[in-house]
């Protein structure tokens, strides 16, 4: 029997990218529900055109809350959440149905392509597709997650499996730092809140560099002495990214400090599939002159790129699986007489690589 999907999306004063995001899966769910928090623009009525339900809160100033608000609603043994900006291919959009009966599968981490000003996009895998349960629910102020023990309550014996269906994200595209604030904002709360958590100093940390406020740099070294002090035996995905921001942040001579080969090998073992970290620490050995590990390091991320297996935990530039990666190699290579590196690498370079569509 078929199971229904409904399309979950929390909405304010985006009535131009909401219409796109719900007539990019018309005919590919079967219910729409859309959550309002305090719209003054046309998103109620585009969304009551699109046939949706909606439900309208005062913002809480807390996305897990409203989410849950959101999850809440959901009365189909499917749930497909996106946000008002985000939209699917129909090519993308038509494998949904097929997903929604697996019956050893109780969620799908879809690739959401997020587009940046220069044209280009990254990629990272968000869970957005899953079976509905009152378990199932968000924590987190901002950058919000469902815990995979979670679904571990809520479906026992059931697998959380990752797709390559992606979908389409183009808040980027547009002026950040407006929402950049107000995510340092909730950020700060979290943090107060949780002075503990791993993923939230992280996320603090760098959405602070990220704004060019000297605190950022100041919180990232913190951290890094914090894992490197005491390293905890789980360290979240967002931390990937303050490892891969301190690391290419570090001069030549700071490269030299006595615990950087310490932080690099940690760093690997934490995410030895993520292109940022092995990325950032194969410059970083080069930056100590340990020229035979970087192109060691720059080896593994090429053939998890080849095999399409590397973690996209976090945001993946495009760049760092493709041009950015093959330039590093060729200059490393060249050094130290890896001719056949440097060959291999400039066919890429050259076009020989497919680009992703």
């Amino acid at each position: 029997m078929q199971q229904a999907i409904t399309l979950a999306v929390m909405v304010r004063d985006d009535a131009r990218r909401l219409d796109r995001c719900l007539a990019s899966l018309e005919g590919f769910v079967d219910n729409i529900l859309v959550l309002d928090t305090g719209s003054v623009d046309d998103s109620v009525e585009i969304a009551r055109s699109r046939g949706a339900r909606i439900e309208q809160i005062d913002w809480p100033n807390d996305f897990s809350a409203a989410l849950n608000v959101l999850l809440g609603h959901v009365q189909t043994p499917w749930t497909l959440r996106l946000d008002s900006d985000e939209w699917f291919d129909p090519s993308q959009a038509q494998i949904l149905r097929s997903y929604a009966q697996t019956d050893p599968v109780c969620g799908y981490y879809l690739v959401r392509r997020d587009l940046q000003p220069s044209g280009t996009f990254d990629e990272i895998h968000v869970l957005r597709m899953w079976r509905t349960h009152e378990e199932v629910r968000y924590e987190g102020v901002v950058h919000e997650v469902i815990r995979h023990a979670r679904f571990d309550d809520a479906w026992p014996g059931k697998r959380l499996l990752r797709s390559d269906t992606y979908f389409w994200h183009d808040g980027y595209v547009e002026d950040v730092k407006p929402k950049a604030m107000r995510n340092l904002e909730l950020l700060r709360l979290e943090v107060k809140r949780r002075p503990e958590s791993l993923d939230a100093q992280a996320m603090l940390a760098t959405t602070l560099r990220g704004l060019g406020d000297p605190e950022g740099q100041e919180r990232l070294r913190s951290l890094v002495d914090q894992l490197l002090n005491h390293p905890p035996s789980f360290v979240p995905a967002q931390v990937a990214l303050a490892l891969g921001m301190y690391m290419d942040s570090l001069s030549v001579e700071a490269a030299q400090d006595p615990r950087t080969e310490d932080l690099i090998i940690r760093a690997v073992e934490w995410f030895p599939k993520n292109p940022v970290v092995l990325y950032f620490a194969a410059v970083l050995e080069r930056k100590r002159e340990e020229l035979e590990t970087s192109l060691a390091l720059f080896l593994t991320l090429e053939s998890l790129v080849d095999t399409d297996d590397y973690d996209r935990g976090i945001s993946i530039p495009n760049q760092l699986v493709g041009d950015r990666l093959w330039r590093s190699m060729v200059f490393v290579a060249s050094k130290i007489g890896r001719e056949d590196v440097v060959q291999r690498c400039q066919r890429k370079l050259s076009g020989a690589r497919p680009s992703k569509s």
